[in-house]
């Protein structure tokens, strides 16, 4: 029995990392990025800890929101938990940003809507 996942080919894959860089469905991506399932946004910069940051791309409906924080599991700040949870209703993650891309593309083979914000390693 062939158990692959059938991923559409308009959802956004990771198909790898490395020092200051992404590969999405095998187009490169330098520094920190946004992957939602149909598109990519760069981000001009990586302070986690604002909320206002957030705001500028948490406009659709998202299952979950991944947060991969660079080499080490970054806590974000309570302001920023408490905005995301409270007044955006979110379930997130926050983990490295290696654990954030293998769980992305597991998240995606499951035809979730999730959103991960990767900042570079």
């Amino acid at each position: 029995m062939d158990i692959t996942p059938l991923i559409s080919e308009n959802k956004n894959l990771i198909n790898g990392y490395r020092e200051g860089k992404f590969l999405v469905n095998n187009q490169e991506y330098c520094g920190s990025i946004i992957i939602f399932p149909e598109k990519v946004i760069k981000l001009k910069e990586s302070d986690i800890n604002s909320k206002e940051y957030f705001e500028s791309f948490l406009t659709e409906e998202i299952e979950i929101l991944l947060i991969g924080t660079g080499k080490t599991r970054n806590i974000l700040s309570s302001s920023v938990k408490s905005y995301l949870m409270e007044q955006k209703g979110l379930n997130f993650e926050f983990m490295t940003t290696g654990s954030a891309c293998r769980t992305h593309n597991i998240l995606i083979s499951e035809d979730r809507f999730v959103v991960s914000y990767l900042i570079a390693i």
